[in-house]
């Protein structure tokens, strides 16, 4: 069962037994940008077919409210986001991580570029692979060694969304998997420089 619960700050709650779902609102404003993770089942190369045929039941400029249930990596939400200038749009997901880096590019991109900044700078610096790869390593036990993802249900934590983006950045082939115990398992991509932050430009 969902319900929906307005907080004090703009956000939505909505619960489904344990898991719960943060969305953010952005309100009377067109959203310029793009996808700033790969995500499976993105939509990127299709989201014109998609709205084709959309279109053909649903006068778009007529939506007042954009609701995104499942947005990932954001690709319809960037692509209608920035044509139309609906009243909100509430984005939702049920990984606290990737709302967790919504949340920080929404609230602080600065803030976020500059942790970025300093993991990108950090593993750029390593002159050979090893390095890269320790460093990579290094980077994803922090990540999944965290002892405070309750906390993202309301606190944004920019450190954690840049750890999140550089592992989607230069893991292999940009997936996002998880094992059963919820741990981060995608291997070093071996890449030999990486350019995370300029995502936000």
């Amino acid at each position: 069962m969902l319900m929906t619960v307005p907080s004090k700050n703009g956000n939505i709650l909505i619960r489904e037994q344990s898991a719960i779902y943060i969305s953010n609102i952005i309100e009377h404003k067109k959203v310029e940008g793009g996808p700033f993770v790969k995500w499976a089942g993105g939509k990127s190369k299709l989201v014109e077919i998609i709205l084709n045929i959309v279109a053909r039941h649903i006068n778009l400029d007529e939506i007042e409210h954009y609701i995104e249930p499942f947005v990932g990596g954001g690709a319809m939400f960037f692509y209608l986001a920035s044509r139309y200038q609906f009243k909100s749009y509430t984005i939702i997901d049920i990984n606290l991580d990737l709302i967790n880096a919504y949340r920080a590019i929404k609230e602080n991109p600065i803030l976020l570029v500059k942790e970025m900044d300093k993991i990108q700078n950090k593993y750029n610096d390593f002159s050979c692979f090893n390095d890269k790869e320790m460093f990579y390593y290094e980077i994803r036990d922090k990540y999944n060694n965290y002892a405070n993802k309750e906390n993202l249900f309301e606190f944004i934590d920019f450190n954690r969304a840049a750890q999140f983006i550089f592992l989607n950045k230069s893991g292999f082939n940009g997936l996002y998997r998880v094992n059963k115990s919820g741990d981060y398992n995608v291997p070093f991509g071996k890449k030999e420089k990486i350019k995370i932050y300029c995502i936000l430009q």
